[in-house]
C-alpha cells in the first residue's frame, strides 16, 4: 500500500473547508514576537505558501504577507482565551475613496508601534511611488495625490512592516 504525505497546503485547504461546514472558526497565526493574529475563516478567500512566506487573502481584497520564520504555528480556533487576547494583533488598512478620481486616504490601523514603508505598486508588482517611511504607533493616516503620478488603473497599496506586508487594491479613475 503506498503512502501519501500531506503538504502543508492540502492540510490548510482541508482545515478551511471544514471549519466552513461547521461553526464559526477563525485561523490564528502565531508569530516568533507573541503576537496573535486572528481571521474569521468566513472572511478568507485564500492561503498559500510559497518557499520563504505564508500570504492570506481576504474577500475584501486585503493580503497579509508573513515571512514563514516569524510564523510560531497556526492553527483553528473556536473562541480566543484571555491570555490570547493580550497578545491579538489588529490589523487594519482602510483605502478611500476608493475608486478615487483625486486623492485618497490611506487609514492603517494596528496595536503594533514601529518602523513602516507605506508604497504604491502597480498590477506588475512594480512600485511606482513610496508615500510614507516612517515610525507607526497604533494609527497611521496619510493623504494620497493619487493623480499627481500615476495614469488610470489599478493599484495596490503596500505596507511592510519589521513582520508583516499587507496589500489593498486601489483603482484610480
Amino acid at each position: 500500500m503506498k503512502k501519501y504525505k500531506l503538504k502543508p497546503i492540502a492540510l490548510l485547504v482541508a482545515g478551511l473547508l471544514w471549519a466552513g461546514l461547521t461553526q464559526a472558526q477563525d485561523l490564528v497565526v502565531t508569530l516568533t514576537n507573541g503576537n496573535i493574529e486572528r481571521f474569521a475563516v468566513a472572511n478568507i478567500q485564500s492561503v498559500k505558501f510559497a518557499a520563504t512566506d505564508m500570504s492570506l487573502y481576504e474577500l475584501n481584497g486585503t493580503t497579509n504577507i508573513w515571512n514563514i520564520t516569524d510564523i510560531d504555528n497556526y492553527a483553528f480556533d473556536v473562541a480566543a482565551n484571555l491570555e490570547e487576547n493580550l497578545n491579538l494583533s489588529t490589523d487594519k488598512l482602510n483605502v478611500f475613496p476608493n475608486p478615487c478620481s483625486d486623492k485618497a486616504t490611506i487609514n492603517y490601523l494596528s496595536n503594533f508601534s514601529g518602523k513602516i514603508n507605506i508604497s504604491v505598486i502597480d498590477m506588475s508588482g512594480k512600485q511606482v511611488e513610496a508615500i510614507y517611511s516612517g515610525e507607526h504607533n497604533k494609527e497611521t493616516e496619510i493623504t494620497w495625490n493619487a493623480k499627481q503620478n500615476n495614469p488610470s488603473g489599478k493599484y495596490l497599496i503596500k505596507i511592510v512592516s519589521d513582520k508583516k506586508v499587507i496589500t489593498k487594491p486601489i483603482i484610480i479613475q
